[in-house]
């Protein structure tokens, strides 16, 4: 029974090595660069270490005077300074901008495939050390066509969804066995969750609480209660504390100042209006496969009336955060990425749903009704799987513009290619249909996209901010300066859609060139 988890594993692998390279650019990867390569800087500068600027972000791609103060009260940078020293270690020096993306592409790719080993082995423990639950687990995390997308881009919502459920695992390793070993390496987690986002200090709170109810139990035994309790809070609030601190650098210089404002920032009010309450629900409603949907909701009430306290926990890793997002009412942007980190709390709800339905065919309905009933559970998550397969595979690399029919007229709106990773071909378009020496190409509001192109291409491509100055426009249809391409008279020349909404155009100008 483990040949074929392995197999799963290894094919899973070879595929990500081989199609890493295919994703765009987003709206955010040189921002996030430069703020690993800041923060890289800060590290090697307080250690006395010398460095060089081989490894650079192109300046014209960066704004003057760029700085870091709204980014640092929300995020931590781990994993963006395991990215540089990553990338000082490994790449050649002067290395061209084209490696340093894919370099930094294929390692948000194996944190992701590192999520989808550990989603298989949550599953198989909390599904009576079944193989096979385990494996049906990792296979539904891996086939959400948005998260599988960004899971070669994404350098803070994956790796952030990554530690998240590795939180999960150590959380149930530290309440089952109660070690100070298990509290300080659940502790450590923790640490990282937090040196990633801010807002990673709910599972902390979770922590707390859990170890509480646990030693509650206890109060009585002063030997179990100091057990149950006060030796791994010690460890873990030891552990957590160094690690938070140790990879944070902005918490240096003024470790509870910079922690308090990062708190008071977390709420991203700073950024925009609050969010509706119903934001989250609506795209995880709106980018999800249905039928993982009505199993995770069945899931929820299954949980719900389980007395079993690791299927509680697995619901309260998803619903605290949902509730503090309903209440707190931060500003939210660009779908539910920054939500991702609950997709392993819906798969577990979505396969808790399926084993509740069969098991309720299985026990109470007829003998008949109860095989019918069971095959046709188990058919409609593979017919669900299969038709999201072939979504992914035809939409290749474009799968984050997957909507599910719950979209309705919000398609259009889902559909936006909204970090602008689809550029990349409407440059590789423009550049193979136009030999000229010079291409302007009016493309806002990012340029990094260039950098993909080979480097005879990216010497003829001119990226320029004025429309009367470009022969040609890239647009996906993002609201920026090219947003009124989506009521110009004439078509693109070349388009890319989905679910019969565009979200690449390339038009051909009456620039200067062909004046």
């Amino acid at each position: 029974m483990y040949v074929l988890p392995g197999a799963f594993c290894l094919v899973l692998l070879v595929l990500g090595i081989s199609i890493y390279r295919d994703f765009g650019v987003h709206w955010d990867e040189f921002h996030n660069q430069y703020y690993g390569h800041y923060w890289g800087r800060y590290v090697e500068r307080a250690l006395g270490l010398t460095w060089d600027d081989s490894l650079r972000v192109p300046g014209d791609v960066l704004e003057d005077g760029f700085d870091f103060r709204e980014h640092n009260s929300t995020h931590g940078p781990f994993f963006e300074l395991l990215l540089y020293f990553s990338e000082r270690g490994l790449l050649p020096p002067h290395a061209d901008v084209s490696q340093i993306i894919f370099f930094r592409h294929l390692s948000v790719f194996l944190s992701w495939y590192l999520g989808a080993v550990m989603m298989y082995f949550l599953c198989k423990r909390m599904f009576a050390n079944s193989p096979v639950w385990g494996l049906l687990g990792s296979l539904v995390y891996v086939l959400h066509p948005r998260i599988f997308a960004d899971a070669f881009y994404n350098s803070v919502d994956t790796p952030f969804m990554v530690v998240y459920l590795a939180s999960t695992l150590t959380l149930l390793r530290l309440l089952e066995r109660g070690e100070v070993k298990s509290a300080a390496l659940h502790g450590f987690v923790l640490g990282l969750l937090v040196d990633i986002r801010v807002s990673g200090l709910f599972m902390v709170a979770l922590t707390y609480g859990a170890l509480g109810m646990q030693a509650a139990l206890r109060w009585r035994d002063r030997a179990a209660f100091a057990r149950a309790w006060l030796a791994p809070a010690a460890a873990l609030s030891a552990v957590f504390a160094a690690t938070v601190f140790a990879f944070w650098p902005f918490l240096w210089a003024d470790p509870i100042g910079h922690l308090i404002s990062a708190l008071r920032a977390s709420r991203g009010r700073h950024l925009g209006p609050p969010s509706p309450p119903s934001y989250t629900f609506f795209w995880i409603a709106a980018t999800t496969p249905v039928t993982y949907l009505v199993f995770a909701l069945v899931g929820l009430f299954v949980i719900g009336t389980s007395r079993r306290s690791e299927a509680v926990l697995v619901l309260l890793t998803f619903m605290i955060p949902t509730a503090l997002t309903c209440v707190a009412r931060p500003y939210l942007f660009n779908s539910w990425r920054h939500h991702y980190f609950l997709w392993p709390s819906l798969v577990l709800l979505c396969l808790f749903g399926l084993q509740g339905l069969v098991r309720w065919a299985s026990t109470f309905a007829p003998q008949t009704i109860g095989r019918i009933t069971t095959i046709a559970l188990w058919g409609a998550l593979a017919a669900n799987l299969a038709t999201t397969t072939v979504f992914m595979i035809r939409m290749h690399p474009f799968q984050y513009v997957f909507t599910s029919i719950l979209a309705g007229d919000n398609r259009r709106l889902c559909c936006l290619d909204y970090w602008g990773v689809s550029a990349l071909e409407g440059l590789k378009y423009v550049a193979a249909h136009d030999p000229s020496e010079k291409i302007e190409v009016f493309l806002a509001p990012i340029h990094a996209s260039v950098y993909l192109l080979p480097p005879k291409d990216r010497r003829r491509i001119l990226i320029t901010d004025h429309l009367g100055n470009a022969r040609y426009a890239v647009t996906f249809y993002h609201e920026s300066p090219a947003s009124p391409f989506t009521s110009m008279a004439d078509p693109p020349i070349y388009s890319l859609s989905s679910h019969g909404t565009r979200f690449l155009g390339v038009y051909r100008l009456r620039g200067p060139a062909q004046q």
